[in-house]
């Protein structure tokens, strides 16, 4: 079973820092963070971006082998959200860890994405792949007898 997974947490205090998230994750024994990135979240409001005053973050997990954990990763694997909270600074905050999704699979849920330029890749779909696999085959097995011919 595949213990490291990309997850998503889109919504983090302003005076929560990676270290923190970090910390909590690791003595809380869900895992040991590998990358973590987190953005400032904007928001469009009379067609300009503003600040959410919070943060979003992308991390890359190892994820323990401990109760905490393998709940964590049946809740990746079935897109559930598992819910961490801690105290900071007399407050308590709670952390929504969901599964990460790529732009693509974010774009075709109909989330806003503040990216100049994304388009769908011809490639992204399955079928088009297939046969583009297919010509290739097809067009190799006609080229090989050329080349089996000429090594006689």
């Amino acid at each position: 079973m595949e213990r490291i997974h990309d997850i998503f947490i889109p919504f983090i205090d302003w005076d929560v820092n990676k270290k923190t998230i970090e910390k909590v994750l690791l003595s809380q024994n869900f895992g040991q963070i590998m990358e973590i990135k987190t953005h400032e979240k904007k928001i469009k409001q009379n067609g300009r971006l503003k600040s959410a005053h919070h943060k979003y973050a992308f991390i890359k997990i190892y994820i323990f082998n401990t109760v905490q954990g393998n709940n964590l990763l049946e809740n990746l694997e079935t897109d559930k959200t598992t819910h961490v909270m801690f105290h900071n600074f007399n407050e308590i905050i709670e952390l929504d860890i969901k599964p990460y999704l790529s732009l693509k699979e974010r774009s075709k849920k109909g989330f806003d994405l503040h990216v100049k330029d994304f388009r769908y890749s011809f490639y992204d779909d399955l079928n088009e792949k297939q046969e583009c696999l297919n010509d290739y085959l097809e067009l190799e097995k006609e080229l090989n007898k050329y080349y089996v011919a000429s090594n006689l």
